[in-house]
């Protein structure tokens, strides 16, 4: 678990818990196998490959 917010710069396969926003960067790939009780915010170019769970929004900006 990650109780706090989390910027993804590399590709990343997650599982698991993060209780804060995700923000991905540019360019860069999240596969998100877990749950995320905050926001998810995509930078310009980044992707999401979701089978988990997101109690807020995914945004991209």
């Amino acid at each position: 678990m990650i109780a706090q917010p989390l910027v993804v710069e590399h590709d990343t396969d997650m599982a698991g818990m993060v209780a804060g926003d995700i923000t991905v960067r540019s360019g860069r790939l999240l596969r998100l196998g877990g749950m995320v009780r905050g926001d998810i915010i995509l930078e310009p170019g980044a992707r999401l490959e979701m089978s988990g769970i997101v109690s807020g929004r995914v945004i991209r900006r």
